[in-house]
């Protein structure tokens, strides 16, 4: 049953790895949000996305604890700059997109 257990936390936390870098990528591109980015945030954030896909693609069977890992680094990185951005608009927009600080729960 141990197994079975830390089979799906490594499954659940890769699939939450994979779906944030998928959801930064994304909101880099949002219509509304990408003339937001200034030239440095936005290549930070593209080059952390490549990073973070290129050890996703290398790494298929690392541990929950590393894809966990992984995720924070990512969010290091992602969250600061959302929080400028939002912070320039004004705050007007309700829940950020791309922020899934409220999957915790999962």
């Amino acid at each position: 049953i141990f197994e079975d257990e830390a089979l799906k936390k490594k499954i659940e936390s890769k699939n939450q790895y994979e779906n944030y870098i998928y959801s930064v990528r994304n909101t880099l591109g949002d219509e509304k949000l990408k003339d937001k980015f200034s030239s440095e945030d936005k290549s930070a954030v593209e080059e952390a996305t490549k990073t973070h896909q290129a050890f996703l693609d290398a790494n298929p069977d690392a541990e929950a604890e590393t894809y966990d890992a992984k995720t924070k680094e990512l969010e290091a990185v992602f969250q600061p700059i959302m929080t400028k951005i939002y912070q320039s608009m004004g705050g007007e927009a309700g829940g950020m997109p791309g922020m899934p600080g409220g999957m915790g729960g999962m």
